[in-house]
């Protein structure tokens, strides 16, 4: 980006040892400002980018097809003691094994709560600069050395029956927010669905695995009890034992909850994968 410059480039002069002229060419860099007739303009009418082919994604390519998706269910509960949220972690949803190209969200409910907002940031690459030149850098492209490469995607305003969608490229995080009133309860109850690619056979889902709920298990037995006369305890289970050995096979409540920590175990690990890429530090340095 030199061509932004007025001043010119020092150069070392005859008989200037390194040690001055790398201090002077330091005093250079740090005084050097963008000159405003020298940094381009936008001129001329604007023109639109050529339409976006969606390919397989189109709408009426996908109209009539079953499709698949995981649902969520999730409310945000603040009370007197414990008015405040404090805010989502950035991410992505799901791991490579689920293929999740896209969320939708809806909200059920925003009750006695301040605004809440969710805000977008999508990775980009390093640009092209100069070495070493930190005010350029930050007049262009408004960065400094180590700062994240993403670019801020802006934030949605979150109120009762707003359905939000969007691609699963873009990492997203609920911002803060309060109790209106601090003297009684409120929340937030979204839920969302997230879209398998539509484009890949994803073979599991409750279409093809039966119901996991061991109580769902035993009522269903309790209400075919005929089928269990006459054979002694030991029997039943064993087979109880064996159809929760089996993959897939039933899980009690409590085997359910430990399951669950593990997932979140998962999603926390996932998460923090996903951060290296989307915050990997801008090196402003000589290259």
């Amino acid at each position: 980006m030199e061509h932004l410059y007025a001043e010119e480039e020092p150069e070392q002069l005859d008989g200037e040892d390194d040690a001055a002229f790398d201090e002077r060419y330091g005093a250079y860099m740090d005084a050097r400002r963008p000159a405003p007739d020298r940094v381009p303009r936008v001129t001329g009418p604007f023109v639109a980018p050529p339409p976006f082919d969606p390919g397989p994604w189109a709408s009426d390519a996908l109209a009539g097809r079953r499709l698949q998706v995981i649902v969520k269910l999730q409310t945000i509960e603040l009370t007197p003691e414990r008015p405040e949220y404090a805010g989502g972690a950035w991410h992505v949803e799901g791991a490579r094994n689920e293929r999740i190209v896209a969320t939708a969200i809806h909200y059920l409910e925003c009750e006695n709560i301040s605004e809440s907002r969710l805000a977008f940031r999508e990775a980009v690459r390093e640009p092209e600069y100069e070495q070493e030149d930190h005010a350029g850098v930050r007049a262009v492209f408004d960065m400094d050395d180590e700062d994240p490469l993403v670019q801020p995607r802006g934030a949605l305003r979150a109120r009762a029956g707003r359905t939000v969608c969007f691609p699963n490229v873009l990492q997203h995080a609920v911002r803060p927010f309060s109790l209106d009133d601090r003297s009684r309860p409120g929340r937030r109850t979204i839920v969302v669905f997230f879209l398998v690619d539509p484009t890949r056979d994803v073979p599991r889902s409750t279409a093809t695995v039966a119901p996991q709920q061991r109580a769902w298990l035993d009522l269903e037995l309790e209400v075919h009890s005929r089928f269990w006369r006459g054979l002694p305890d030991i029997a039943r289970d064993l087979v109880l034992g064996m159809l929760e050995d089996a993959d897939g096979g039933p899980m009690s409540h409590e085997a359910a909850l430990a399951h669950r920590l593990k997932l979140m175990e998962e999603r926390t690990f996932i998460t923090a994968e996903h951060g290296e890429v989307f915050e990997r530090p801008f090196s402003l340095c000589e290259h």
